[in-house]
């Protein structure tokens, strides 16, 4: 059976999807200065047997990515990709776009992408009291799957 490529995601834009007309934007991230772990992350792993390379850029300064690349394989099946930003070229809301490029030897590159904006939000110099932020946890889940198509 022939080796297919797809990027299958939960929350987010599905190659399956786009034929159907059903298309779901990509996920956004948010992140602000009160957050107390101070970034974001995105999963990379390994949906299918096949090994592949793969690319994160953005489309502005302002993001930082603590990895630029990486390979999945059957004994590296995922990595951990964390996003933050450089809050002193942020003024007010802003987004970038982070791109995922993974490529298969011998098949098509797939992309896919996430936003992550930044709240760049500050307590007016006359406040007086106590500022508090309830802990989150975010979670987006996008798989990179590389491997033969379903059988029904």
């Amino acid at each position: 059976m022939e080796s297919t490529s797809e990027i299958n995601e939960v929350g987010g834009d599905n190659i399956e999807s786009r034929a159907s007309d059903n298309f779901c934007p990509n996920p956004t991230l948010t992140i602000d200065p009160f957050n107390h772990y101070g970034n974001r992350y995105v999963d990379i792993s390994a949906g299918g047997p096949s090994p592949f390379t793969w690319a994160a850029t953005s489309d502005h300064s302002r993001a930082k990515i603590s990895l630029s690349g990486g390979s999945i394989s059957p004994s590296a099946p995922e990595q951990r990709v964390f996003l933050s930003v450089d809050w002193r070229k942020v003024a007010e809301v802003q987004s970038a776009k982070i791109i995922f490029k993974a490529t298969v030897p011998g098949q098509k590159s797939m992309q896919s992408s996430v936003t992550l904006q930044a709240n760049h939000t500050a307590v007016s110099s006359g406040f007086h009291g106590e500022l508090s932020i309830p802990p989150v946890i975010q979670t987006v889940q996008r798989v990179l799957r590389f491997g033969d198509p379903p059988t029904y």
